[in-house]
């Protein structure tokens, strides 16, 4: 869901950590996004909540989602294997990758004329 709330790419989603969620601003800080830059994203209520939820179940330290070991973020896999699973669970058979998540954002936002 952050993915595609966010409109994040899978690398700047498992490189999350707790503090660069500003709930205060409604913001999400990418740190070394593409390109090496760092930038803010929108934090969607109903995102927010969901963060909250997965916050209160649990108890991340540092990484928002951790890997096999709490000091590391996740693998980069674990979110495509994730889609892949669902995807397949849901019987959807038409192409498409977990990217299609990241860049959904912008064009619905573009689309509705927001920015």
């Amino acid at each position: 869901m952050t993915t595609y709330a966010a409109g994040l790419r899978v690398s700047e989603v498992v490189n999350l950590k707790l503090k660069d969620i500003d709930s205060e601003r409604m913001m999400i800080r990418i740190c070394q996004g593409k390109g090496n830059k760092d930038r803010y994203t929108i934090l969607s209520t109903r995102l927010l909540t969901e963060l909250r939820t997965y916050y209160r179940k649990y108890k991340p330290l540092l990484w928002l989602f951790p890997g096999a070991y709490s000091d590391k973020p996740m693998n980069r896999a674990t979110p495509e294997r994730v889609y892949y699973d669902a995807k397949e669970r849901a019987g959807i058979t038409k192409g498409g990758c977990i990217h299609t998540f990241a860049i959904a954002l912008p064009r619905i936002c573009l689309k509705q004329e927001w920015i």
